[in-house]
Order: structure tokens, then C-alpha cells, then sequence
């Protein structure tokens, strides 16, 4: 389930694919302790998870956010530590579609995700909605679940991997109210540009993971307060189609 890696002459295990987590705590915020995290699409708390690591070993906690029930039940019991919410992130609150394919199943649990949102956002969605079943999931907004669990205005890290979701659950969030520090979401095609303007216009900058070699998909942003000179960690990016529209004022 878990990886290992050589890292300044010590062995670290990481859960995630992407290695978010070793990005978050030898790059990021190296050796930091009693952080807090918000883990949008957490899973089972476990495989694959950017957070994981983050509570076991350095005290971190956070709210983790997984719809699909079977990963949901062992969530609860794989991060005792933080808040495990069964529901899915929305603009607004209400119900949705949710797909949910079996963890027993030939398609990947991992791409369960709400239908409309899918059907608009994700490539192949045609062929999970069909595998899997349709469930009705209650939608809640981040902003109220970080007021009703008392999150600090000041967040660590959120990782987002919602399946085309990450658009919905971040554009009509309060930044001006809550600060994520550090950033890694899933960013399919069709929401790069928009998701992309979301972030740079609320104080965002686009880095990148130096362990993260195998998905492109994934992206990184720091807010600007963890920069020291504007825009400095997007220099990576001229030359690509990206670059033109987010390294403005």
C-alpha cells in the first residue's frame, strides 16, 4: 500500500500516488507538527492518501471529505484523529447524483464522483456511470463545514481529489475568510483555465512537486504569503500554453 523513498540520506514511507505527502512535509512545511488539513475525496484514509502520513507521524489533523460509503466506513477507522464527513463538496448546499462503483468492481472506486458534474468534466465518464451505481448524496459547502468544525482561518493544506469537482467545491469559497497555505488538486481539461484564473485571482501562485514525476494532472499552488517575491516559483511554466494567462496581474 505504501511507498518508500531515499530523502536526505533517510528512508520515508508516502502514501500518495503523487507523493503530495512528502511534497507537504519536506518541501513545504519541513518537520512540521500539529498542522491542519482539509482532504477533499480522502477515500479510506489510507491508500492513496495525501494526509495520512501528515497525522500518523507529525500530529496533524483536519477534515476528511469521502462520499463513497465503503471507503467511508474504514476512513472512520483509519483517522480516528480528524473529521470524517460523508457527503459531497457543492456551490450550493442540497443533494446530487452521486456514483459509486464497487470497491469489488472493474472499474476503479477511485473515480466514483457526482454525475452531472462528471459528465461535464471528465473524460470516460460514460463508461464509470455506467459501472457503477447512482446514490443520492447530501452536498454541503466547504466554507460551512470549516464554520461548524471550527477550522482555523489559517489551513496547512487542502488536497482535492473529487473527480471534476474541485471547480464546484472552490468557486464561490471565501478566501477572503479561509487561507489554504498550500494547495493540490486533481485538474481535469476542462476546468484547468477556470479553475486556474479562480486561484491566481485570490492570491495563488502554480508550483510544483519535484516527487510528483508520473501525473501531470496534478497541481500544486502556494498562496502568495508563502512566496517571497511575486510569481518567483512560476518561472517553470514559460514557454507552455498555461503561462500566458496566469503569470499577469
Amino acid at each position: 500500500m505504501f511507498r518508500s523513498a531515499s530523502i536526505n540520506g533517510k528512508t520515508l514511507e508516502y502514501a500518495n500516488d503523487c507523493a503530495n505527502d512528502l511534497w507537504i512535509r519536506e518541501i513545504v512545511f519541513p518537520g512540521k507538527t500539529n498542522g491542519y488539513f482539509v482532504e477533499a475525496g480522502a477515500a479510506d484514509g489510507m491508500g492513496g492518501s495525501s494526509c495520512y502520513f501528515l497525522e500518523k507521524d507529525l500530529g496533524w489533523k483536519g477534515i476528511c471529505i469521502e462520499p463513497h460509503d465503503d471507503f467511508f466506513n474504514r476512513l472512520r477507522e483509519n483517522r480516528p484523529n480528524s473529521v470524517s464527513i460523508n457527503a459531497c463538496l457543492s456551490r450550493q448546499p442540497g443533494t446530487v447524483e452521486f456514483v459509486e462503483p464497487s470497491v469489488e468492481g472493474e472499474v476503479s472506486p477511485y473515480l466514483s464522483g457526482v454525475r452531472d458534474v462528471m459528465l461535464r468534466c471528465k473524460d470516460g465518464a460514460e463508461a464509470v456511470i455506467a459501472a457503477g451505481q447512482i446514490v443520492s448524496k447530501p452536498a454541503v459547502r466547504l466554507s460551512d463545514l470549516l464554520d461548524s468544525h471550527r477550522a482555523p482561518q489559517v489551513i496547512e493544506y487542502g488536497a482535492f481529489d473529487i473527480e471534476g469537482s474541485e471547480l464546484e467545491a472552490l468557486s464561490e469559497f471565501p478566501f477572503h475568510r479561509y487561507r489554504f497555505l498550500a494547495l493540490s488538486l486533481e485538474v481535469d481539461s476542462r476546468i484547468e483555465r477556470q479553475l486556474g484564473e479562480l486561484l491566481v485571482r485570490n492570491r495563488y501562485v502554480r508550483t510544483s512537486n519535484p516527487y510528483n514525476i508520473e501525473f501531470p494532472a496534478e497541481q500544486y499552488w502556494l498562496h502568495k504569503s508563502m512566496v517571497g517575491k511575486r510569481y518567483a516559483l512560476m518561472k517553470w511554466m514559460k514557454g507552455s500554453s498555461l503561462f500566458s494567462w496566469l503569470y499577469r496581474d
